[in-house]
């Protein structure tokens, strides 16, 4: 899903900017799961449009699986 794909963006981008400081806190393996939230206060020009790309395509999905009956549990977001 592209939703998907510009989120990974965000957390790849975010690691080299905002979060720097904890890139190296995570081991290899470590798991966490981030959410589009943990990223909305950045000041970072380009991340916060990421952030915006991401945003509004969660909100096309949402209309359309609305538009079509479709319930969130009947979808994968992941």
């Amino acid at each position: 899903m592209s939703r998907n794909i510009v989120f990974d963006q965000i957390v790849v981008f975010a690691m080299e900017t905002d979060f720097k400081h904890i890139k190296d806190t995570f081991d290899i393996g470590d798991a966490y799961t981030f959410e589009l939230k943990h990223f909305e206060d950045s000041q970072h020009p380009q991340l916060k449009r990421l952030v915006q790309i991401c945003s509004d395509l969660e909100g096309s999905i949402l209309s359309l699986m609305n538009l079509n009956g479709i319930d969130e549990n009947e979808v994968n977001f992941n």
